[in-house]
């Protein structure tokens, strides 16, 4: 057995550091770019970063809209698109606690600040906003906002609106009509002598009798230190998502932009800009010039993100304009088509769409959503079609079916296959449990019990 060497010349590509940075970037989406720049505006003196957070501001003539993306299981109705799914920040713990309050004798500006208020609890019920803090945020008076945060306070369930724990344990006791000055004592100065179970020590600070102190360590007990606990809204609500795109249409005319945190403004600190002139020379100097160049670079990997997610976005309106018009379904769309449309590779699409969301007139859901893979197809008429266009045939085969004699999955297969999709008897399946349509039993069933 021999040894020989081989020569041979082949062409492999090979990223830099530089290029995995820019692609990384690339991916994140509107929040996880925030958070990052963060980080390196805190690791790099001369990174200046200016985001546009966004705040929710107050407006006493109009109710208060939050633009938030409620995460839901796609929906299967034919007339409801699975990805239409937007809310205005009203979820059922806000009804829940606008439906105790006394709203017929309140005029809109104060029902719209108290909406704001409940939408800033937390997960467990707490109220982690000063009033200072609240009426800086809305231009509403502390007063207002004082009389607002006690209307809160007052709804149950008990604690709701606190802002620590003593304060939520304090109301419960109120509620109750226990709370006197010895209950306040032992919130305000022994609640880590009550969690340690230090019975005696509070009885000798109390100057009370042990079994009078046990009595009350009791009931103290027995109360919620997390109000929304077994509520129901508890951990609690929709998860919300701020889009990173909007598409938009006014007379016609539709357009795609970035949302206000993906317009993040990052320049160099003046303040350090000034250092390099006083060190002209030397170590320092160079180490000054690299975290200059290190900005430079990370602002251009920001604006070629961006050119790229909306070159992206705008094919992506472009090509599913039906859809958005209304006037169908999405079509098959891939990102090799993107790629090669837009000259750039397909590894590019795929981080660009990865975790970003979009809101329209209509709606919202992932970028990606908009990507639909061709089914195979018997003819070129047919090798289009997206998913979209088979749940619709599919629909069409079983609305038009003899409703004594159904059609099984496998003839249901079977002609599809005569209109040009070739899919198995399981995808059918799969598609028809999506479209919430029964069996071919349970749907002979129905009819039968429907003509009865």
């Amino acid at each position: 057995m021999g040894f020989e060497f081989i020569q041979k010349l082949e062409q492999k590509q090979v990223l830099s550091q530089q290029q995995i940075y820019s692609l990384n970037i690339l991916a994140m989406n509107g929040y996880e770019l925030q958070k990052f720049l963060i980080e390196e505006e805190m690791e790099n003196p001369f990174l200046s970063v200016k985001a546009n957070r966004e705040i929710v501001t107050y407006d006493g003539d109009v109710n208060l809209q939050h633009l938030a993306v409620r995460k839901t299981r796609y929906e299967t109705e034919e007339e409801v698109s699975s990805i239409d799914n937007v809310t205005e920040g009203t979820g059922s713990l806000q009804e829940f606690l606008l439906s105790q309050a006394d709203l017929m004798n309140m005029d809109e500006k104060r029902i719209s600040l108290l909406s704001y208020i409940i939408d800033l609890l937390d997960d467990n019920g707490y109220l982690r906003f000063s009033e200072e803090e609240i009426s800086r945020l809305t231009g509403v008076s502390s007063r207002e906002v004082s009389v607002c945060i006690g209307i809160v306070k007052n709804l149950e369930p008990p604690g709701i609106g606190a802002f620590d724990l003593r304060e939520c344990l304090e109301l419960q006791l109120r509620k109750k009509g226990a709370y006197d000055n010895i209950y306040g004592e032992i919130l305000k100065e022994h609640l880590e002598d009550l969690a340690a179970g230090k019975h005696s020590k509070l009885a000798r600070c109390l100057h009370l009798p042990l079994t009078d102190v046990q009595r009350r360590v009791k009931e103290i007990k027995s109360l919620s230190p997390k109000p929304l606990n077994g509520t129901g809204f508890g951990g609690r609500q929709n998860q919300y998502l701020i889009p990173d795109l909007l598409f938009s249409c006014e007379n016609g005319a539709w357009s795609v932009s970035l949302t206000g945190q993906n317009q993040i403004r990052i320049g160099i600190s003046r303040e350090y800009e000034s250092l390099l002139e006083r060190y002209a020379n030397g170590e320092v100097y160079e180490y000054y010039q690299d975290k200059k160049k290190s900005v430079l670079f990370l602002k251009r990997c920001i604006e070629k993100r961006n050119r790229t997610l909306l070159e992206i976005s705008r094919y992506i309106l472009s090509f599913q304009m039906d859809y958005f018009e209304r006037r169908g379904g999405l079509k098959a769309l891939t990102e090799k088509q993107i790629a090669d449309a837009l000259s750039i590779h397909p590894s590019t699409v795929s981080r660009a769409v990865k975790g970003k969301y979009v809101q329209y007139p209509f709606g919202a859901a992932p970028l990606k959503q908009f990507l639909a893979p061709p089914f195979a197809a018997k003819s070129r008429e047919t090798a289009d079609a997206s998913k979209g266009d088979v749940e619709s045939l599919l629909r069409g085969i079983i609305k038009k079916e003899n409703r004594q004699k159904p059609c099984s999955d496998q003839e249901l297969a079977e002609q599809l296959k005569e209109k040009g999709i070739c899919i198995s008897r399981r995808t059918v399946a799969a598609y028809r449990a999506q479209l919430n349509i029964g069996n071919a039993q349970n749907r002979k069933l129905e009819y039968m019990e429907w003509k009865e």
